[in-house]
Formats: structure tokens, C-alpha cells, sequence
């Protein structure tokens, strides 16, 4: 019935705890609750006579905040990549620090965070960029990945930080890399009675440069149609020693696209070189999807959306 929104309940949560058997009890039933912007939406398209939900609302929860450092450790299980050497698996961040990033941290916060600006400012410049101010007052991080739209602004640039998730249960705790957890389109890994907690990635060095640009209908308010993030580490000769590049709404999730890194890294940056890196994109794009109509107006955007991310990244760094 046009106008009539799918019924449902609300509880607000006081604890972890209390969400969690929450979650536990009522599965798909139980829909979190933290800046309302995709869920409300959602629940408003969907047909009021599908099965009541229960809304929970996790908003209020301290356990959930807040940006901070973890020195000396590793990013999840000690399989992260850092940006050290040649960048594999085994590596973390040059001097161990993990940035952790909670779920309920609004993009308005993540934005303007002293430590990720520090740190891991390729997040800031995404979540600068996320529809309105009112929005990104209100919509976080964690319900970004959450609703894991093909076109979500951070999450190109957390899969180029190589984020990891926390995830929480009544059955304990499990981390999980966030381009595994990106099933496909409004699709994750996250199970039925798991709550986002937290993500985590290797702080970027310090003289690493880094890049997110996205390409919209219009400069404010615009869905991406487009978005290309990247991180450059460069050698003491000048070399790319460490390349991160990743991308959305060209393939059905945000993802890494290794084999570019690959062959860009050890190399001098210059603009031959990253045209190049620009047609493997398009390429790899259409490997993964196929020609469709918009094929021959995408192909050359995104070649160049990544020419001009790798270029900014490279000539930042250090």
C-alpha cells in the first residue's frame, strides 16, 4: 500500500550486552539501529505487509565510539598488510601502530579526527565527501559497511587501508577482513546475531600520500557513480614502495585491485605509467562485469579517475 511503512518495534539498548541477546533472540528479525539513514530509508520502501521487525537501538552505546590507537600490535590476526618492504601478507604498519575505529563513529567525526587525519586520513577524505552535512552528522561508518552499497563512499577507501571488522555475538568474538565480509551488493558476512564493533586498519606512515576521488551526478548531495582510493609509500630513491588501490561501483563490491598494485610497485611514479594503470582498471572492470549500454562512457572515466588518484597519492608522498 503506497505510503505505509513495514511495521515495526523499537528498544533501545543500554549495553553491548543487552544488544547482543537482543540480536541472539530475534535474528533478521532484529534490525540495529545507529544513524538511522539507510535503515529508516529501507524500512520505508519495504512492504508493510511483510512480518514485523524489531528496531534496536545501539546509538547510545560508549562501547561503540570513539578513534584510537593500538601501539605495538597488529591488525587483526597478524595477516594484515602493512606498508613496509613489498607489502605482503604478514606485514603491518611500519611501526605496529593500528588505528580502531569505532562502529557508531558518525563520517562528520571520522572527517575532522585528530588521529585519522594523522593517521589514516584517506578515511577523512571519504567520509568528507558522503551526501549531506545532515547526513554525515548522523549516518556512521559501521551503517555505511553495514548497508554495503556498491556505491558507499568509505568503503573503497577502508579496503585500501586494509580494514579488518570486529565482530561480536553471545558466541564471542571473530575479526574478518572487510573486502571478505563485502558478500555482494547489500550484502555482507555478518551473521544473523553478530554485531559490528569495531574496524581496524595499519596507520598509514607518516610521508605516505593518499587520494579518494568520486565521481557524482553533481558536487553535493550525489550518489557516487565512481570512487577510486589510493595509498603510495614511497622509497628513499623515489620508488613506489607500497601501493594500495581500490575502487566502487565498478564491480559489485569495493574491492582491491592487486594486480595493478602489483605492477606499479618498485617503480618511479610518472604519467605514462599511471594511464597505464587507469586502462588495466577499465579493463579489469570489464572482466568482472561485462560490456553493458553505460561500458563505453565508464571505460574511459574510470581510467581516468584512477590516473589522477595515483597521480595525487604519489605526488603527496614522501
Amino acid at each position: 500500500m503506497r505510503g505505509a511503512v513495514r511495521s515495526f518495534g523499537y528498544r533501545r539498548v543500554g549495553s553491548v550486552e543487552e544488544a547482543l541477546e537482543r540480536k541472539s533472540d530475534l535474528r533478521r528479525e532484529g534490525l540495529i539501529l545507529a544513524g538511522g539513514t539507510d535503515l529508516l530509508v529501507k524500512l520505508r520502501l519495504q512492504s508493510a505487509t511483510l512480518p514485523p521487525v524489531e528496531v534496536i537501538d545501539v546509538g547510545r552505546l560508549g562501547d561503540l565510539k570513539g578513534v584510537s590507537l593500538e601501539t605495538g600490535g597488529e591488525a587483526g590476526d597478524g595477516k594484515a598488510e602493512g606498508f613496509h618492504g613489498t607489502g605482503a601478507n604478514g606485514e603491518v604498519a611500519s611501526d605496529g601502530t593500528v588505528v580502531r575505529v569505532g562502529a557508531l563513529v558518525t563520517h562528520a567525526q571520522a572527517e575532522r579526527d585528530p588521529e585519522l587525519l594523522r593517521r589514516g586520513r584517506l578515511l577523512c577524505e571519504s567520509c568528507a565527501q558522503i551526501g549531506s552535512p545532515q547526513i554525515r552528522n548522523r549516518g556512521t561508518i559501521g551503517g555505511n559497511f553495514c548497508n554495503a552499497s556498491p556505491c558507499a563512499d568509505t568503503l573503497p577507501a577502508l579496503a585500501a587501508l586494509n580494514a579488518r571488522l570486529v565482530l561480536l555475538s553471545r558466541r564471542g568474538r571473530r575479526e574478518i577482513a572487510l573486502e571478505e565480509a563485502l558478500v555482494g551488493p547489500y550484502e555482507t558476512a555478518v551473521a544473523d546475531d553478530e554485531i559490528l564493533s569495531e574496524i581496524r586498519f595499519p596507520a598509514t606512515p607518516r610521508g605516505a600520500g593518499s587520494s579518494f576521488i568520486k565521481l557524482g551526478r553533481r558536487n553535493a548531495l550525489s550518489i557516487s557513480r565512481m570512487s577510486v582510493a589510493a595509498v603510495i609509500a614511497r622509497s628513499d630513491d623515489g620508488r613506489m614502495r607500497t601501493v594500495r588501490l581500490a575502487a566502487g561501483s565498478v564491480a559489485p563490491t569495493a574491492r582491491r585491485f592487486r594486480e595493478i598494485e602489483e605492477m606499479l610497485e618498485g617503480r618511479v611514479p610518472e604519467h605514462d605509467l599511471f594511464t597505464a594503470a587507469g586502462r588495466e582498471m577499465a579493463a579489469a572492470m570489464v572482466k568482472q562485469v561485462g560490456r553493458r549500454w553505460s561500458t563505453p562512457y565508464k571505460e574511459p572515466v574510470v581510467a581516468a579517475l584512477v590516473k589522477r588518484a595515483l597521480g595525487k597519492a604519489a605526488a603527496e608522498a614522501r
